[in-house]
């Protein structure tokens, strides 16, 4: 995820992002399906080191190219190809958000002290949401959160393409 969010820090300024965002919006309108109609999902690939290593990289890419938390990406690829229940899922994408969104933001504001200070306040209010939210997940089924999960990739993927259109 580092090396994905480096990378795609780096190619903001040489690739069509309202291109990759109308893209990437019909890509998270097929994940949120999945998410909302997929049944018992298993892995397609079994639990192989490299995949691993690639939902990483292309999250970090997503994350450090489109400014997107790396999660709507994540979370979709670790339940629909690493076969993790959602809340699994959610945990692993936590544990890798740091690093992933640190890289993306040097990379991106190293100047900016401005933005920066605003990224530390949105962030330490953060937490304490994080805190609350989870808490309350684990009072929720697997199949509200997978449908509440792809709901929210639905909305995204609107927001997305038609914001890409200005």
């Amino acid at each position: 995820g580092i090396l994905g969010s480096y990378f795609g820090s780096k190619l903001t300024f040489k690739i069509n992002t309202k291109l990759l965002k109308r893209i990437f919006s019909v890509l998270l309108i097929f994940s949120g399906y999945r998410m909302i109609f997929a049944n018992q999902v298993e892995s397609i690939t079994g639990d192989i080191l490299i995949l691993f290593f690639v939902i990483g990289f292309i999250s970090g890419i997503g994350s450090g190219l489109l400014g997107i938390g790396g999660g709507i990406i994540r979370i979709p690829l670790l339940v629909l190809f690493g076969g993790f229940e959602q809340i699994v899922a959610q945990g692993i994408s936590l544990i890798t958000t740091v690093p992933t969104a640190l890289t993306a933001a040097i990379t991106k504001l190293r100047n900016d002290t401005k933005s920066r200070n605003i990224g530390l306040i949105v962030g330490s209010s953060g937490i304490v949401g994080s805190f609350i939210g989870g808490n309350i997940v684990f009072n929720i089924s697997d199949e509200v959160l997978n449908i509440s999960f792809g709901l929210f990739l639905f909305a995204v993927s609107i927001n997305m393409f038609k914001n890409s259109s200005k």
